[in-house]
């Protein structure tokens, strides 16, 4: 029975990518030479030479691991599944959920074989976890377009109530608790959620003649 180094020698990112005529027979001796003499990780020559994309380098690594790859660019993603992980855990782990199968929650992650982040998703969720490997950075701009875009379907859903809400009167109910209550409030307090989250230093609503903008700033730049 082959031992565990022989299972695992043709089973390299750099072997992959041979496999997959990525990499030429002297573009995969020169890497794994070059990896020796170094000390350097493959992935990182590769990346320093600009031999092979990180996705392509990433997919590999997926199949190391024996978890599927997903590509977030352009993904849309219901916002039932988005609100089953906060937005500050999900910048934290560096995850984000992106679809619901039955009882199942698929969730991109930059380090798929994090059990803790697993276990945690799993007891917050309470929906098994299948895990999938993303880039870190298309995770971290996915976070950012989906949670923005879920909070402005949040506040145009308030906007609405406010639109078609029936006047009060104030000798029904304390002052205090109708504002408490009133549409406006519930945007200004989805607004403030947000910019907390983001870590956003100000907000800026500028009303136009068919919408109303805002915009947050974070890290001294104005974001939507």
């Amino acid at each position: 029975m082959p031992n565990q180094s022989a299972q695992n020698a043709g089973n390299t990112i750099e072997d992959i990518l041979f496999r997959q005529g990525l990499l030429t027979t002297d573009q995969l001796s020169a890497i794994k030479l070059e990896s020796i003499n170094s000390g350097q990780s493959v992935e990182r020559i590769l990346l320093q030479h600009n031999i092979i994309p990180l996705d392509k380098i990433t997919q590999a690594k997926a199949q190391i691991l024996n978890v599927p790859f997903v590509k977030l660019e352009g993904k849309a993603i219901a916002a039932d599944v988005l609100n089953l992980i906060p937005e500050p855990a999900a910048r934290r782990y560096k995850i984000i959920p992106f679809e619901k199968s039955n009882d199942e929650l698929w969730v991109a992650m930059a380090d798929p074989l994090d059990i803790q982040i697993i276990q945690f998703v799993e007891k917050r969720s309470g929906m098994r976890i299948k895990p999938f490997l993303a880039l870190e950075n298309d995770i971290l701009k996915a976070i950012g377009d989906q949670y923005a875009q879920n909070l402005t379907t949040d506040v145009t859903s308030a906007l609405k109530e406010v639109q078609s809400v029936e006047p009060v009167q104030e000798q029904a109910q304390g002052v205090p608790e109708i504002i408490r209550e009133a549409p406006v409030a519930n945007i200004v307090n989805q607004l403030l959620e947000y910019a907390i989250k983001a870590r956003a230093s100000d907000i800026h609503i500028e009303p136009e003649e068919t919408q109303t903008r805002v915009r947050y700033r974070v890290d001294g730049i104005l974001q939507e």
